[in-house]
C-alpha cells in the first residue's frame, strides 16, 4: 500500500490500520518519502514490510512473499497462543508463573478463584506477599514450591497434606507440583505450579474417617451389648444352677439325716426293750444312709474342683482290667448288700485282653466308672444285668457299660451333662444331677471322649474312649476348658 493516498499523508497508514485489524491482512508500505517521520508513523499500524521508491519488481516480489509468510507464522502462533489460553482458562487447576525475580506473571481462572485474587490485582507482585504454603497437619510454613523449583531447577513436588495461605488468609488443601520455565538458552526465566483444590476429597476423607469411628463404635458398643447379655445369662443360668442345688441337695440330703436321726432316736428309745436283730437292722440303715450322705457331700466337693476348672491328675501305670474287674465287683457287692439304696442287679465285666497296662489317673477312672454304673444299676429293675465291657487296642481303651433300664427321653441328652440336670422320667428314684458332670470332666482330663446310646424302655449304653498315655507322663495339675 502507498502511504500517500492523495494528499493526506496519513491516510494510507489509516487505512493500512484498519484493513490488518478487522481483516487480519499483512500489509506492505511502498512509499517515496524517506522520511523518518513516516517511517515512524508507519511503524505503528505494524507493516510487514517497509520499501521506498524507486524500487524493483524482484526487490516488491520478495518482500510481499516474505511479508504472506511471516503473516502465516503468526496466524499459526495466534491460533497456538490461543488454544493455549483456553486450555489454562477452562482446566479446573490452578495454574500460577512467577518471573526469575519471584513476580507473579499469570494466574489462571482457576488460580484466581482459589487464592481469592485476580491477576489484575496481584500482577508483579511478590508470589510470598500473595500466597504461601503451610503443613495441614502441623500448620508449620512449607517453602514455596515456586521458589524451590526456580532453585533446585526441577520439579518439585507437593506434600501430601500441604494447604494453600492465601493472601485473605483462607486456608485451601493442594497437591500438585511446581516446575521451572527455561530460556532458550537454559538459563531459568521463572517457574510455573499446577495444583488442585482437594477441599472435596478432604471433606470426603474427613466423612471416611468418622464413618470408622462410628462403625468402631457400633462394634464396640455391640461387643459390651453381648458382653452384658451373656454375662446376664449366666447370671440366670448361675441363679437357675442355686436354685437347683439348694433343691436338690436340701431333698437328697433331709431323707438320709431325718432317717438317720429317726433311727438314732428309735435306737436310743427301745434300746433295752428291743431284740438284737430289730436294733441291727436299725443301725443298718443309720450306716445306709450316713453312706447316701457322704455319696453326695463327695460327689459336690468333686463337682466343686471341676467347677474351678483345675483337678488335679497324677497319672499311673495301672492295669485297666484289674481296675475295672475291682469296680464291678464293688459295685456288685454295694447292689447285693441291703446298706446300699440300689436294685439287686449282676454287673458282668468282659475285656478283650488279660492285661492291659496304660498311664491313667486311678482315682478318676474309679470316679468315671462308679458313677456310670451306679446308674446303670439305680435306673435298672432287680434280677437284670448290666454289662461293663473294655475293648483295649494300639491307641486307646474303649470301655462300654450297657444296661436294660428306663433309657433316657432324646430331649434331655443335650443337658444330661450339666450339673443338677436329671432325665425328666427318672420319676421317685434318688439322684442329684452330679456323677455324669463328674464323669464328663473326668473323661476330659484324660483327653477322652464319652457318647451314649439310648432307647426308651430298652436301656442306655456309655461308651468311653481314652487315649493310652506314655509311662513317661508325670503328675501334673490339668485345666479343664
Amino acid at each position: 500500500m502507498d502511504i500517500h493516498l492523495g494528499t493526506e499523508t496519513k491516510d494510507g497508514i489509516a487505512i493500512a490500520t484498519r484493513i490488518r485489524n478487522q481483516f487480519q491482512i499483512p500489509i506492505v508500505y511502498l512509499t517515496a518519502s524517506q522520511g523518518i517521520d513516516t517511517f515512524e508513523q508507519a511503524k505503528s499500524s505494524t507493516p510487514f514490510g517497509y520499501i521506498t521508491k524507486p524500487c524493483s519488481q524482484d526487490n516488491l516480489s520478495f518482500t510481499i512473499e516474505v511479508a504472506l509468510h511471516r503473516h502465516q507464522i503468526e496466524q499459526q502462533l495466534v491460533a497456538q497462543n490461543t488454544l493455549l489460553s483456553t486450555i489454562l482458562n477452562s482446566t479446573g487447576d490452578g495454574v500460577v508463573a512467577i518471573d526469575a525475580e519471584g513476580h507473579i506473571t499469570y494466574m489462571n481462572p482457576a488460580a484466581e478463584n482459589i487464592t481469592g485474587s485476580s491477576i489484575a490485582a496481584v500482577h508483579n507482585e511478590t508470589i510470598g506477599n500473595v500466597i504461601s504454603f503451610a503443613s495441614e497437619l502441623t500448620h508449620k510454613p512449607v517453602v514455596n514450591p515456586l521458589i524451590q523449583a526456580m532453585e533446585l531447577q526441577r520439579a518439585c513436588y507437593l506434600n501430601e497434606y500441604t494447604i494453600l495461605i492465601a493472601k485473605d488468609g483462607r486456608e485451601v488443601p493442594i497437591v500438585d507440583s511446581a516446575s521451572p520455565i527455561y530460556k532458550a538458552d537454559g538459563g531459568i526465566d521463572g517457574a510455573v505450579m499446577v495444583f488442585s483444590n482437594i477441599s472435596d476429597r478432604r471433606k470426603s476423607q474427613q466423612l471416611e474417617i468418622e464413618r470408622a469411628k462410628l462403625e468402631t463404635q457400633i462394634y464396640q458398643q455391640e461387643q459390651v451389648e453381648t458382653a452384658i447379655r451373656r454375662a446376664l445369662k449366666k447370671a440366670e443360668e448361675l441363679s437357675e444352677l442355686q436354685t437347683r442345688f439348694l433343691s436338690i441337695v436340701s431333698h437328697e440330703l433331709r431323707g438320709p439325716l431325718t432317717s438317720i436321726l429317726l433311727s438314732a432316736d428309735l435306737v436310743e428309745l427301745y434300746v433295752e426293750t428291743w431284740p438284737a436283730d430289730k436294733i441291727r437292722q436299725r443301725l443298718r440303715r443309720i450306716s445306709k444312709n450316713v453312706r447316701r450322705a457322704t455319696d453326695i457331700i463327695e460327689d459336690i466337693l468333686v463337682l466343686g474342683k471341676t467347677e474351678s476348672e483345675v483337678i488335679d491328675f497324677n497319672p499311673s501305670n495301672i492295669d485297666l482290667v484289674v481296675c475295672c474287674q475291682d469296680i464291678a465287683n464293688e459295685m456288685q457287692l454295694a447292689s447285693a448288700s441291703s446298706i446300699a439304696d440300689m436294685p439287686a442287679v449282676e454287673t458282668i465285666f468282659s475285656s478283650t485282653s488279660a492285661q492291659y497296662f496304660a498311664d491313667v489317673d486311678e482315682k478318676l477312672l474309679q470316679q468315671i466308672f462308679s458313677n456310670l454304673l451306679s446308674n446303670a444299676i439305680k435306673y435298672s429293675t432287680s434280677g437284670s444285668e448290666v454289662f461293663f465291657n473294655l475293648d483295649c487296642n494300639r491307641d486307646m481303651a474303649i470301655f462300654r457299660i450297657t444296661d436294660s433300664g428306663i433309657g433316657i427321653p432324646e430331649a434331655d441328652i443335650p443337658f444330661l451333662f450339666q450339673p443338677f440336670r436329671r432325665a425328666s422320667n427318672v420319676g421317685n428314684i434318688r439322684g442329684t444331677g452330679i456323677g455324669l458332670t463328674i464323669v464328663k470332666r473326668a473323661v476330659e482330663i484324660h483327653g477322652g471322649q464319652i457318647y451314649l446310646e439310648t432307647q426308651i424302655g430298652q436301656g442306655t449304653t456309655f461308651t468311653v474312649v481314652l487315649p493310652i498315655l506314655r509311662p513317661n507322663e508325670t503328675s501334673f495339675d490339668v485345666e479343664v476348658e
